[in-house]
């Protein structure tokens, strides 16, 4: 039965790295929007929850319904920043909500350099129709820090995703390996109780 889904798992694999090559040759990956901001976490702190709050102008999201990809790139440097962020049809008013924390943390000690998290991040918004969209876009961070935080918004559409890709094909080789351990283990056992499988121990007794 191992070696049947095997064979099958194979027909799959090979459909599935067709369908793979095909998506990335016609993903679009057009950038429809970027833009350099800042923001000031102490003031953002100091002024009330909506002080820092934005829309940027509108962009136009053009084709099939497919993802959007959000991507934040900071200057963050042994902190965090929060960004409240929501793609919003110009024409429905229909919201996609993203709420993204970035956070990036570095130094030295005995073991060496070390570093933690990152100062960008991305994310994703699935079948997205076209329209025209704009950001609503809400940055907080530590009230503590004195300086301003510098970042960048890009959106673009129709990108593939290739951890989807990855996840997929190793859901697939499941059932075969699965089968395969278990015939592996009937075939161990077979042969331990086989009269001709390998003696351990020393003479027998009469």
């Amino acid at each position: 039965a191992w070696k049947e889904l095997a064979q099958t798992f194979a027909i799959f694999a090979v459909v599935f790295l067709a369908f793979f090559v095909v998506r990335s040759v016609t993903a679009q990956r057009g950038q429809i929007f970027t833009a350099q901001y800042s923001f000031s976490p102490s003031a953002a702190a100091q002024g009330g929850p909506d002080s820092s709050a934005f829309v940027t102008p509108v962009f136009e999201a053009r084709g099939r319904s497919s993802n959007v990809e959000v991507r934040i790139d900071t200057d963050l440097s042994n902190n965090w920043a929060y960004f409240d962020v929501a793609l919003i049809n110009d024409q429905t008013g229909t919201a996609y909500d993203l709420g993204r924390e970035v956070s990036y943390y570095y130094g030295r000690d005995s073991d060496g350099s070390w570093s933690e998290g990152s100062p960008n991040d991305v994310s994703y918004v699935s079948s997205v129709p076209a329209g025209r969209y704009y950001l609503r876009v809400q940055p907080s961070g530590d009230a503590s820090y004195p300086g301003l935080v510098g970042y960048q918004l890009r959106v673009r559409r129709d990108v593939p995703r290739f951890a989807l890709f990855f996840g997929a094909f190793l859901l697939l080789a499941v059932p075969p390996v699965l089968a395969g351990l278990r015939a592996w283990s009937f075939e161990t056992t077979r042969w331990k109780e086989s009269d001709y499988a390998p003696s351990g121990g020393g003479d027998d007794d009469e």
